[in-house]
Order: C-alpha cells, then sequence, then structure tokens
C-alpha cells in the first residue's frame, strides 16, 4: 500500500488474486490427480543434451513390464531403445513419434499404476523438466477459464501462454526487434524458447524460415521486380520471353539428423579448440596384398586391409603410449559410415587380438551399428582411431581429433608408383618397378603429442603393416 499512493487494499489484493488463480488452480488441479510417474528425456550417452523420439513402441493405455522397451530415442550417437524402469500403464504420450530436440529430462510420458487412472491424464500437460521440482498444469483451457481476464492495473501482469509456453517479454533485444520489423512477422507466430519467455534471435529465425507469409513476401517482391523489369523492357522498346523449355527449379528440404548436427558440433568445437599438427608417411602394400591373397586362397576369406591396419596401430601404440589416451588399454574406434550419419564403434584391447580376431570383432560391430543396434560402452570412449576412406576412392585427407583423444589416423587409398633403386651413369637400376603403396595421415593433439612421437609411430607401424604383415596374424 504505501508503495502504490492511492491505490486501496482491496483494489491490490483483487489484482494478485486475478494474477495468481490460473498457478493455484493448475496446482491444485496436479495434486488431484492419482499417483502418476512422469517419464524424462533419458541421457543415454554422455555427450546427449537432446534427442530424438523415432517411434513410440508403447500406445496410451497399454500395459509396461519394468525394463520392457517403450519407445526408441535417436542420441548424438546411435538409435536406442527407452526401457521402464517400473511397471504400470501408458497414461499419457507428452512427445510425439519423430518430434526433435528433446531436451534431456523434458517430459515425454506418464506412467500410473492401475489402468483405471489412465483416462485422468486425457488433457494431462507438463511443464519444466524431470528433475524434482517439475509442475503439471492442466491444458490452457482449464488453467485459463478458472479466473477472470485481470483489468486495470493489473492488465500488466503477463497471462499463461497457451502449451505451457511461458508468455513473451515485450522487452526485445534490438537485433530481434529489427529482424521482427524488417521482415514485417507477427510476434505472436513466433514460439519463444528463452529463460523465462525471452524472444531469441533464433526463434525469429526459424519462425521465418517456416512461415508462409515470409514466402508470400518474398513471391511479391519477385513479383514487382519482374513487373518494373517489364516495364523497362516496354518503355525501350524490346521484349523479353522466358527461355524455351526452361523449368522451375524444385527444392526439397530434407531434414539434418540429430547424429549430424552433434558431429558437425563435435568436429567444430575441437577444430576450433584443439591444436592439430599432421604427420604423412607412404607405406608400401604389396606384401600384405600377396598375403591376404594367399590366406584367401587357402581358407576361402582372409581379414579385411583395414583390419590389418587395426592390428599394427594397436602394436605401434604399445611403443608410442603418448599417443594413446587410456592407460595400458588399446581401445581403438574405428569410423564406419551408416544412414544416420558416422559412429566409431570400439574393437576393445585390440593388442591382444589377431588380424582374425579384430577381422570378428569388426564385422559385428559394423553389422550392429548399421542397424542402430550398438549399445553406449560400445561407441563411448577409445584410446584411438582410425578413418579409412581408401575404399572410396580417397587418396589422402585429414581427420579431424575426436577429443579427449590425442590422434586419428586417416587412411588413403592404394595407389600404383614407380619405385627403384638409385641410378648408375645415368642409367636406371634394375630394381625399378611398380608398387602399390598407401598414405597414412596422422593428426595429433600438439599439446600432447609432438611431431617425434607421432613419427615414431608411423615408422613402427608402416614397418609392421609393410615390410612384416605375418607378425600381424
Amino acid at each position: 500500500r504505501s508503495e502504490v499512493p492511492g491505490m486501496a487494499a482491496h483494489t491490490i489484493w483483487r489484482s494478485l488474486l486475478r494474477a495468481y488463480a490460473p498457478a493455484c488452480t493448475a496446482r491444485a488441479w496436479a495434486s488431484s490427480l492419482p499417483k502418476h510417474k512422469v517419464v524424462g528425456m533419458p541421457s543415454l550417452s554422455p555427450t546427449m543434451s537432446h534427442g530424438t523420439i523415432v517411434k513410440w513402441l508403447k500406445g496410451e493405455g497399454d500395459k509396461i513390464e519394468a525394463g520392457e522397451a517403450l519407445a526408441e530415442i535417436e542420441t548424438d550417437k546411435s538409435t536406442l531403445t527407452l526401457d521402464a524402469t517400473t511397471g504400470g500403464f501408458l497414461a499419457k504420450v507428452l512427445v510425439e513419434d519423430g518430434t526433435t530436440d528433446v531436451e534431456v529430462k523434458k517430459p515425454i510420458a506418464v506412467i500410473v499404476k492401475k489402468s483405471g487412472d489412465v483416462g485422468a491424464f486425457s488433457d494431462y500437460v507438463a511443464e519444466s523438466s524431470v528433475d524434482g521440482n517439475s509442475s503439471t498444469a492442466p491444458s490452457s483451457d482449464t488453467a485459463t477459464s478458472s479466473a477472470p481476464t485481470p483489468t486495470g492495473s493489473a492488465s500488466a501482469i503477463p497471462q499463461a501462454a497457451t502449451g505451457g509456453q511461458p508468455p513473451k517479454r515485450t522487452h526485445l533485444s534490438p537485433a530481434v526487434a529489427r529482424i521482427l520489423a524488417e521482415s514485417g512477422l507477427d510476434l505472436d507466430a513466433v514460439h519463444a524458447t528463452g529463460p523465462r519467455g525471452h524472444v531469441l534471435k533464433g526463434d525469429v529465425l526459424r519462425a521465418l524460415a517456416g512461415a508462409a507469409p515470409a514466402a508470400s513476401r518474398v513471391s511479391e517482391v519477385r513479383t514487382g521486380a519482374a513487373k518494373e523489369s517489364e516495364a523497362h523492357s516496354s518503355s525501350s522498346g524490346t521484349v523479353h520471353t522466358p527461355a524455351a523449355g526452361r523449368r522451375e527449379r524444385k527444392t526439397e528440404n530434407i531434414p539434418v539428423s540429430n547424429i549430424r548436427k552433434i558431429i558437425a558440433k563435435r568436429l567444430q568445437e575441437s577444430k576450433s579448440t584443439v591444436a592439430h599438427h599432421y604427420v604423412s608417411a607412404h607405406c608400401p602394400m604389396d606384401k600384405l596384398v600377396a598375403l591376404r591373397s594367399r590366406i584367401k586362397a587357402e581358407n576361402g576369406k582372409a581379414p579385411s586391409v583395414n583390419d590389418f591396419i587395426v592390428r599394427a596401430a594397436a602394436l605401434a601404440l604399445q611403443t608410442e603410449p603418448l599417443l594413446n589416451a587410456l592407460d595400458g588399454q588399446v581401445d581403438i574406434s574405428v569410423a564406419v559410415a551408416t544412414e544416420g550419419g558416422l559412429i566409431t564403434p570400439i574393437v576393445k584391447r585390440a593388442n591382444a587380438l589377431s588380424a582374425e580376431g579384430v577381422s570378428a570383432a569388426m564385422k559385428d560391430l559394423v553389422s550392429r551399428a548399421r542397424e542402430n543396434r550398438l549399445s553406449p560402452e560400445e561407441f563411448n570412449g577409445g584410446s584411438f582411431t582410425i578413418s579409412n576412406l581408401g575404399m572410396f576412392g580417397i587418396s589422402h585427407f585429414s581427420a579431424i581429433i575426436n577429443p579427449p583423444q590425442s590422434c586419428i589416423l586417416a587412411v588413403g587409398g592404394l595407389e600404383k608408383t614407380l619405385t627403384g633403386g638409385e641410378s648408375t651413369g645415368g642409367e636406371e637400376s634394375a630394381a625399378t618397378r611398380v608398387e602399390s603403396v598407401t598414405q597414412f595421415t596422422l593428426s595429433c593433439d600438439q599439446e600432447k603429442v609432438g611431431a617425434e612421437e607421432a613419427s615414431r609411430f608411423l615408422r613402427v607401424f608402416t614397418s609392421l603393416l609393410g615390410e612384416a604383415p605375418e607378425s600381424l596374424l
């Protein structure tokens, strides 16, 4: 009363009641619900911050047993199943199939103990996150109808936004205000994601990208430009007609998978924060090719060239432990291309496996990686990474380090080159011949691995692979 001169006490109380009545009603409504558990988006990998609901495996009203799969979740690495931690009935699905960029801990479903309680959650709306302080609220109709609309001085108090979204702030940053003014976009068409309902620049840009009015405005601008050009041509006596057979280009927007978004983010962070330096070496591959041919003729199958590379790298890492991110254990991550993006399954304790053992492990890991059936411990971690683009016809490339690892080895393809001994009297030696070689480029973190250690590693590695491949069996 002392802070608002001239305003009666009953007026202040009336304003406060009008402002907070919806929230009080929501709390009373939530407390009257049957006992239930709100399921939040889980963190299925150490680096996961957002996920995608690929598909719900249970529908509303279905019975659930503890440990039973509820949904398929696409993480930053792979697609995994979300298992129920308790039995009961699925009362409400809060996030539909195909929803992307769902924050970890955001409520995605509700489970109840009794089948008769399912109907009580038909209009359930969850707010905040599942962290022990989460709150529930009714649908927007229930919340807003519990109190009359404030008038007078109380009208300055923001109303509850529909869908559980905090009210948008009328105070906008200069960048947001400028974009709204230039585009003509209505503020009500923007979904605010900032703290306490603040509209961010990214919110406006996303609204513009998906807004039909924006497209129509662009069309109007283009039409106006075309009319102006036509008028100019008419005044000059020149008539322009479209080129014969010219067709309008059709575009298709292909959504970026969550895995590709995370890969791009991680690689950008690595390239901008890790001091990369590179060393390269050529390795003769004729002996290895001949060894594989002999093994295949005898057994009908043979380890791939990449299997021998993994084995050689594991043994070379034992001689240069600074390049290995783990102490005493060599776990080789191997880059594998999948439909959703790149994933790096790990060959555990590769230094203790033969080339045949590496081959068996790789076939199993690659098969399950392309079917999105890897568990998190099978692709998270690793002490050294190998990326092979040789089978795609790439002669050489430089790969980006995957922190906290210190190195990544880039493998090129087989190339024919002319080699020979020293010339004598201006004539070439009889030892001149055509040889198959592969270029290996090692990317290193300058803070952890120097050029000397990297060079020693490549010397041991190419010696094992090119000169003594039998030792890898």
